[in-house]
């Protein structure tokens, strides 16, 4: 049972081995009464029923989250925790096994018992290896009861003992001192990743030496503001990769930093749910990140505004997930392309914007809204989807340019025509929605001359396996019998885009494919090549 004399205020603690709260009250709640309660914030705040008030009483104590809290009296099923040290040689050393010997023989059979001789000498051999500390290159305690570095021997023993550890994982531990883990760090000389996910930290100094040369840190569900992450940054000399969700921050704020400042090597930088809603704040921020290639604000709260015009766009930014923010209108799109220029990958959906269209619309928009983009929702974005989506937004802007004030758009669609090179290409997907005038009719080009079917007509949603077997039937009945063997075994279709001049082979393998995914439209080609040598 954990001594209410060691549960002081700032405590991290575990009941029954599941629950992990903060010790936010320790004493007698009247003059009347000597009983000692606890007043707890619990991390998973469903678990609480007020924010500090004992009864209707007084407010004893002030949760971080509202409604976080409860009060309960000192118990077995309370744990504290136990030192880094002892949690790594718990794990890592088990000595019973090192030091014990092959199972005496016994009255069972002799192949029984050497089995049993076997399987002891490997799980010896493993334990052999673990115990080797100083061999080790990742370790992890996570969710290991750690709740400090233990005292000073302790904190000397670790010389040398980890000596080839590159990462290090302490999540859903019950630290709440960072001093502590940065005396573990300066053991550590060779670590390069920290996870300390799902603890709550309570103390913060000034200064952390332990943790200079880490280079990618975890801090997801730390509950840290802004401001106290960015000063364990200032401790980092080079933090490229830096992870902060679930800390339910709100603001950014200004932060004032003598340049370079902490962020001038971060590369990478993930700040999903939390609740981020002011734009113009998190580009003042992104200022402070000039080398900054991938950015994830997945779950905020975010509308994108436009670019101010002292403001600078954010070209080295070339990954980007805004998926189940508030974009709602295409507006965003502009502005977002303002913002970010050279974006290669995308993620975007789960918006009210993409919700209110439905799925091949709103990725052939936002396809044609990023000249640069590779991918979107991680699907690679073929040439012949992009010179689709291409034609169906000029089209689009075809229509609203005349009455239009935004130069932006003015400035796209000209770009458009001078690539596509005549407005009439676009009345080539503006068909209307009738079955027959869905039909594309594709050219073909056949390997064996004989084969006379100059033009087919088929739906876009036919699959490539449909396709297949199609061309086939069209083999058979115009070759002779020999001819039409060899080749319908073997043989592959290139489309040929006839604005852009690029081809893609239709991958059979995936035969469930249709030819709207190719990005295959009305008046392509079809190649018919055979795969046996002339």
């Amino acid at each position: 049972m954990a001594d209410s004399n060691t549960l002081s205020v700032g405590t991290r603690v575990l009941l029954d081995g599941r629950y992990f709260g903060t010790v936010r009250f320790n004493g007698p709640v009247s003059k009347d009464d000597p009983q000692v309660w606890l007043g707890i914030e619990w991390d998973d705040q469903t678990r609480g029923k007020h924010s500090g008030r004992f009864k209707d009483g007084q407010m004893l104590f002030h949760t971080s989250v509202p409604n976080a809290g409860t009060f309960m009296k000192p118990t077995e099923r309370l744990q504290t925790g136990r030192s880094f040290l002892k949690a790594l040689k718990d794990k890592y050393i088990d000595q019973e096994l090192i030091e014990s010997s092959n199972p005496a023989s016994s009255g069972s059979g002799l192949s029984e018992n050497s089995l049993e001789a076997d399987h002891h000498e490997r799980m010896r051999a493993v334990a052999l290896r673990l115990s080797r500390l100083d061999r080790l290159r990742h370790i992890g305690l996570d969710s290991s009861k750690v709740n400090g570095a233990g005292d000073s021997t302790e904190v000397n023993s670790l010389n040398g003992l980890l000596s080839s550890a590159e990462t290090l994982n302490l999540s859903s531990n019950l630290l709440w001192d960072l001093n502590d883990v940065s005396m573990i760090l300066e053991k550590l000389p060779r670590l390069k990743t920290l996870l300390l996910s799902f603890n709550r930290f309570e103390r913060i100094p000034a200064k952390l030496p332990g943790f200079h040369h880490i280079r990618t840190l975890y801090l997801d569900s730390t509950s840290l503001t802004w401001q106290q992450a960015a000063h364990v940054a200032t401790q980092i000399d080079g933090l490229v990769d830096l992870h902060l969700s679930r800390c339910r921050i709100e603001y950014l704020g200004t932060l004032n930093f003598i340049s370079p400042g902490p962020f001038f090597a971060l590369t990478a930088l993930t700040l999903d749910e939390n609740f981020l809603k002011d734009w113009q704040e998190l580009t003042m921020t992104l200022k402070m990140m000039p080398r900054l290639e991938a950015l994830s604000l997945r779950k905020n709260q975010l509308k994108v505004t436009s670019l101010l015009p002292d403001s600078v766009a954010f070209k080295s930014i070339r990954h980007l997930n805004l998926r189940s923010n508030l974009l709602q209108s295409e507006v965003e799109l502009d502005y977002l392309q303002d913002h970010f220029p050279l974006l290669t990958h995308l993620w975007i959906m789960e918006n009210p914007l993409c919700n209110a269209l439905d799925e091949n619309h709103s990725r052939r928009l936002i396809i044609a809204h990023f000249p640069t983009l590779a991918t979107l929702e991680s699907s690679e974005i073929s040439a012949s989807e992009r010179t689709k989506a291409e034609l169906y937004y000029f089209s689009k802007l075809k229509e609203e340019i005349s009455t239009s004030r935004n130069e932006k758009l003015k400035d796209r669609y000209h770009e458009l025509l001078k690539k596509f090179g005549t407005e009439q290409v676009a009345h080539s997907i503006t068909k209307p929605h009738t079955l027959k005038a869905q039909m594309l009719k594709l050219k073909m080009i056949w390997p064996d001359e004989k084969i006379e079917r100059q033009i087919i007509e088929v739906l876009p949603s036919m699959t490539v396996q449909s396709l297949r077997t199609y061309l086939t039937n069209i083999i058979k009945r115009s070759t002779s019998a020999e001819v039409s063997r060899s080749l319908i075994k073997n043989f592959k279709v290139h489309v040929l885009n006839q604005y852009d001049g690029t081809s893609c082979e239709l991958d059979f393998s995936d035969g469930q494919k249709d030819l709207a995914w190719y990005g295959v439209f009305d008046g392509d080609t079809l190649k018919v090549e055979s795969l046996l040598a002339p």
